[in-house]
């Protein structure tokens, strides 16, 4: 007898629109007849993952970050997931991995310094490197942008690394690229589902901060930006990417940010895509190829 097809999803509720991004998966998943097994990362019993019987004809996706244990487990036992290499010891997970990546494959970014500092010999040289002030502190483990500071004197500079050293902070100092807003791109395999503009906020140089909302515009791909989008799932190993990119007033690209997971539910009703079913479509295919 055939085994049913089964998709597990994995979720955190710290995370924005959890719900929703469960909700289109599912809501796709059992239209096409799927099994759909949710987990949520703090109740799942880490006692009973050897026993579970996982075949590359079940489909993991992870729905929100804080759930790379379930989703290494997931990996191991030969589940069809959006890993185009599957290894659990070789994921790209923290900033400063994805730097290195786009800057090793000559992909247009933000000059970068991929540690911060208060030395201030140092920063001095870094000052330079990075085409001088304005320069972006930014805090690794920020969201939203939450710890993305733009800093515009030498004096703004030592007194805002003094406090980040002084915290523990990890952090980065990249170059500043005056821009109107940063592109989202929704890339799914070979295939760039949309892009669209978010604006920056009144009086703000970033287009997310806690408790204001974007403003949304439409905003079309060239094949220039194209190319580059293409490049990046083989780049960081992983089919289902959102991508910010900002575009300077030559219209040169650089890429900000790849988010994996991404919330794609914001995106899907901007552009007027079901990204649930094209997640799930896309698994289906890859789990019977």
């Amino acid at each position: 007898m055939k085994k049913e097809k089964r998709l597990f999803l994995s979720y955190a509720k710290d995370y924005r629109n959890w719900q929703a991004r469960l909700d289109a998966i599912s809501v796709a998943a059992k239209k096409l007849g799927i099994q759909v097994i949710i987990l949520e990362e703090s109740q799942f019993d880490y006692s009973t993952w050897l026993d579970m019987d996982i075949t590359s004809d079940d489909m993991y996706y992870n729905v929100t970050p804080l759930n790379h244990e379930i989703e290494n487990i997931f990996i191991e036992k030969g589940a069809t997931t959006m890993f185009q290499h599957p290894n659990s010891r070789n994921h790209i997970f923290s900033s400063h991995q994805f730097d290195i990546a786009l800057i090793n494959a000559n992909i247009p970014t933000p000059k970068t310094i991929l540690k911060g500092t208060n030395d201030r010999d140092l920063l001095e040289k870094y000052i330079d490197y990075l085409n001088g002030f304005p320069l972006i502190v930014k805090a690794t483990a920020g969201t939203l942008g939450i710890g993305v500071i733009k800093i515009e004197t030498l004096e703004g500079l030592y007194s805002t690394t003094d406090y980040l050293m002084s915290q523990k902070v990890h952090f980065q100092l990249k170059e500043f690229v005056n821009n109107e807003g940063s592109v989202r791109a929704i890339v799914l395999g070979n295939k760039v589902l949309g892009t669209f503009m978010r604006n920056n906020i009144k009086d703000d140089f970033r287009c997310s901060a806690p408790g204001l909302v974007s403003d949304y515009s439409d905003f079309e791909m060239d094949d220039e930006l194209e190319e580059i989008l293409l490049k990046l799932p083989k780049l960081v190993n992983y089919d289902f990417l959102g991508v910010d990119i900002v575009q300077d007033g030559l219209g040169n690209y650089y890429v900000l940010e790849i988010n994996y997971p991404n919330d794609f539910t914001i995106p899907a009703s901007v552009m007027k895509i079901d990204i649930g079913k094209a997640i799930v479509d896309f698994l289906v295919e890859k789990s019977t190829s």
